[in-house]
Formats: C-alpha cells, sequence, structure tokens
C-alpha cells in the first residue's frame, strides 16, 4: 500500500533524495572515465549507484501501515537490503578504482582534484547506508507495535485470552526457577545486538600525500 508523496514526512524521504545525489554524482564522474574503463568498472560502477536509487524508491512504495500482511512488509525490507548491499558493492569498487587512478591516470584532474572527487563519492555513499539502516530498525519498531496492537485485540477471544493466561503462568514459571534473573539471550539475538559501523567507506582512504599533490 502506498500513500501520496505530499502526505509523507520530508526528513523520512531523505533516503530517496541522497540516493537519487549519489546515482546524479556517480553518471556525472562516470562520464570522464576513459573507454578503457567501460567493461572492467565503469559499468558495474554506474549499475550499482541506480540499483540503489531504484531499490529504496521501491521499498519506499510500500507503505507500513496497520494492516499490513508480513508478506509486504519483508518484500520493503528485502530492497532496503539491497540497496545496503549495493551500497557496499558499490564502495568496494571506488576503492579499486581509484587505486588505479592513482597509478597514473590523470583524467579526473591531478590528484588533489581526484581525492575530493571520490571523498564527496564516499560522503554520500555513508550518508545513505546511514539513513537505510535507520529506516530498517525504525520499521522494526513500527511493524511490531502494529503486530502487538492486533495480538492484544485477539485478547478479546476466549481461546485467545486462555492461551495468554498459559503463556503467562509458563514465563512466571520460568521467572521463578531463575530466581527473578533476566532470561539469557540466544545466539541470534546477541548478533543483532551487535555494534555496527555506520561508516562503509572511509573518506581517508582517498587521502593523497603531500608529496603527491
Amino acid at each position: 500500500m502506498s500513500v501520496y508523496a505530499s502526505k509523507r514526512n520530508e526528513s523520512k524521504a531523505e533516503f530517496i533524495r541522497v540516493a537519487q545525489q549519489l546515482a546524479t554524482y556517480t553518471l556525472e564522474q562516470v562520464k570522464k572515465f576513459p573507454k578503457s574503463y567501460r567493461f572492467c568498472l565503469t559499468n558495474d560502477i554506474t549499475r550499482l549507484a541506480l540499483e540503489i536509487h531504484e531499490d529504496v524508491l521501491r521499498a519506499n512504495s510500500i507503505y507500513i501501515h496497520n494492516n499490513m500482511m508480513e508478506t509486504e512488509f519483508n518484500l520493503r525490507e528485502k530492497y532496503f537490503a539491497k540497496a545496503r548491499s549495493a551500497i557496499f558493492a558499490l564502495s568496494g569498487l571506488l576503492t579499486v578504482t581509484f587505486s588505479l587512478v592513482l597509478k597514473g591516470n590523470n583524467f579526473l584532474g591531478d590528484k588533489k582534484k581526484t581525492s575530493g572527487i571520490f571523498k564527496e563519492w564516499a560522503r554520500l555513499l555513508n550518508y545513505e547506508a546511514a539513513l537505510v539502516k535507520g529506516i530498517i530498525e525504525s520499521d522494526k519498531k513500527r511493524y511490531k507495535k502494529y503486530q502487538n496492537k492486533k495480538s492484544w485485540s485477539k485478547l478479546i477471544n476466549f481461546k485467545f485470552f486462555c492461551e495468554f493466561l498459559d503463556y503467562l503462568k509458563q514465563e512466571l514459571w520460568e521467572y521463578i526457577k531463575r530466581d527473578g534473573k533476566p532470561k539469557p539471550k540466544k545466539k541470534d539475538e546477541i548478533n543483532d545486538t551487535a555494534i555496527e559501523s555506520e561508516v562503509v567507506l572511509s573518506e581517508d582512504i582517498f587521502d593523497v600525500g603531500d608529496s603527491e599533490k
């Protein structure tokens, strides 16, 4: 289910604006690349930048709402996951490309100018990665909130109410056996809470020494 763009919060659509900016910037820069780079790098760089933009647009077309089906939610998350994957893939290609450019190719200008071009690429990628990561986390919380509301509404039915009482009894009994200690986390839960780096492509990688400028 989608909603009119005019009814959405502009700040929530920031990830779309940055993805578009990244795609446009990429197209502008690859025009300067020699034809010899076309099949080994340029085509893939362009494809990944456009994929990021397309996938976030597809994800945004699926709006999270109270009656959202799980298949809809999973599809939205799938598109965001594809966008993040493309961001990491593009960051790797840009690192390789920068190394090649520094080995004597000056089609982007001198090394200082080339460094600035790639740093802007990194800035856009890092910004988009952080935005998409934030949207994914926000989506999970919103969807879980809607699901919890549905669960409570089911308690009106006597059958579900009895099942809920059995669940409470089981949780209370386990709590007593643990002597009030918190429930230990499962391995997959521990992995989900692991701290993830916000930076996918450090701008420092594209620094050049004073002697190379």
